[in-house]
């Protein structure tokens, strides 16, 4: 989960001394942190392997952040089917099971810390669920461009 109270005592050591803290959040990418600011008008300029967030915070002071983003999707969960017929008409269950536990081994290198689970017919739906409905349709685009892979 991403850390607001420490973003917010990042601003806040950056407005009272002017200096520009250097943060480490665990999030998908900075745009979740840049979106979480209160600030309509922060803006993030990639700097190497960190992020430069310049804005200001709610009552007008500005503020300047050095980010670096600990790539982490674990508010995110896909689900993925383990049913023979997902995958062919001449799939049988050892195949499906192997099929499955490849993609989800794909899966987890693609999106560090997702949590992937395994379902069959009538135990749901293979549906990616988390925070941000963006970050849910690239996971979903990526598995529907990458699936194959895994056969």
């Amino acid at each position: 989960m991403i850390n607001m109270t420490k973003i917010n005592n990042a601003i806040a050591e950056s407005v009272s001394n002017g200096t520009r803290p250097t943060i480490i959040i665990k999030a998908p990418d900075i745009y979740s942190i840049t979106a979480l600011i209160a600030s309509p008008d922060a803006a993030a300029i990639e700097f190497g392997p960190s992020w430069h967030v310049d804005g200001t915070t709610d009552n007008g002071d500005p503020f300047e952040l050095n980010i670096m983003v600990d790539v982490d999707y674990s508010e995110y969960t896909v689900k993925i089917s383990d049913e023979p017929s997902y995958y062919g008409s001449e799939c049988s269950q050892e195949d499906a099971d192997e099929i499955s536990e490849k993609l989800c081994k794909m899966i987890d290198r693609q999106f560090p810390g997702i949590q992937t689970d395994l379902w069959s017919d009538g135990d749901g739906s293979s549906k990616t669920t988390g925070p941000d409905d963006n970050v849910c349709d690239e996971i979903n685009d990526w598995i529907s461009s990458n699936w194959t892979a895994a056969l």
